[in-house]
């Protein structure tokens, strides 16, 4: 049985996900589709030599998309750059898998993905989000704390031992959404 105050947030996430997916929403969608092409050509060159913050550039403007791929999200090409960069310990992109493999996929403003999370949920590898998480922290992300803390307090032993293992071999672990998901 759903609580009253669970009801009560899916059905404001529906609303506001009807409201936003007239004229508003359409321009806000348009306005972040046209910054993140801009980012992308911006970074696609330095990204394709290596540099981790560039990685990091067009990993963050691809990321993220809740159910279905649309014109301004796309978890796999995401995952592809951001784990490129984490890979050589780039702590923003080590910080933002975590947050994806923890379910928590969307960050800012974008109130449409927002809603669509709060009702459909995000696929998550507790494990993996404990690895990339704390990495993340180790590496200096002033923002990994917080849900480091929270995330250790929702996993069971087991999959806090299983992210143990996990950061002891880190760079073997997988990382790209179709690798972490495979099947699904």
């Amino acid at each position: 049985m759903k609580t009253p105050v669970k009801t009560t947030a899916v059905l404001l996430a529906l609303v506001l996900a009807a409201c936003l997916s007239g004229c508003v929403g359409a321009a806000v969608r348009g306005a972040k589709y046209a910054k993140s092409q801009a980012t992308i050509s911006q970074n696609e060159e330095a990204a394709a030599r290596g540099d981790a913050k560039a990685q990091y550039e067009l990993g963050d403007s691809y990321c993220c998309s809740v159910g279905s791929v649309d014109l301004t999200h796309d978890t796999v090409k995401a995952t592809t750059w951001l784990c490129r960069a984490a890979q050589q310990g780039y702590a923003p992109a080590q910080y933002r898998l975590g947050r994806l493999y923890s379910g928590n996929p969307v960050e800012g403003l974008d109130m449409q993905q927002r809603a669509k999370l709060l009702i459909a949920g995000a696929p998550e590898n507790k494990p993996l989000a404990l690895m990339w998480l704390t990495l993340a922290a180790r590496n200096g992300d002033p923002d990994a704390a917080s849900p480091l803390a929270e995330l250790k307090n929702d996993m069971t032993a087991q999959e806090q031992a299983a992210g143990e293992s996990y950061i002891a071999n880190w760079q073997a672990a997988p990382c790209e959404w179709n690798n972490v998901f495979a099947g699904k």
